[in-house]
């Protein structure tokens, strides 16, 4: 007995010719990407700390941010900064808080983004800040055309 088939299936059930599922990167945009992800913990008023210069032929996109700065109780805000080739790229100013002790606070990044960096291109970090930092940058690189 044979089985007829048709994209995505080939081959027709025989033992010489069995069941198959084809497939394809060719038309799969996420094939060529490659992840990047980035740890940063900083302490006090770091300012524009290199994280990552882009390799030639390269694209980096960058999707996401997260992560917290420690203060104490007395510090209003926290603030960091991207830079791309020192221009600024994103100021972010995280949205809440809690109290972790009696007089800290973490305050907390979940920052969705959409940075590109092409060949060369020098991402940095800077915190404004009176406490501990610890970001994670997620997003991949692909190949520039």
């Amino acid at each position: 007995t044979q089985i007829v088939t048709a994209a995505p299936l080939s081959g027709n059930g025989t033992a010489s010719s069995p069941l198959t599922l084809q497939t394809s990167t060719a038309s799969d945009p996420d094939a060529s990407r490659q992840p990047f992800n980035k740890r940063i913990l900083s302490n006090v008023g770091q300012t524009g700390a290199t994280l990552e210069t882009v390799p030639a032929g390269k694209i980096l996109v960058i999707e996401f941010l997260t992560g917290y700065t420690g203060t104490v109780d007395s510090v209003p805000n926290t603030l960091l900064e991207l830079t791309i080739n020192g221009t600024l790229a994103a100021y972010i100013s995280p949205r809440n808080y809690f109290n972790t002790s009696p007089g800290f606070r973490l305050w907390n990044y979940p920052e969705p983004l959409k940075l590109r960096l092409t060949s060369g291109q020098v991402l940095a970090v800077s915190f404004y800040s009176g406490g501990e930092n610890l970001v994670l940058l997620n997003g991949y690189y692909v190949n520039a055309p």
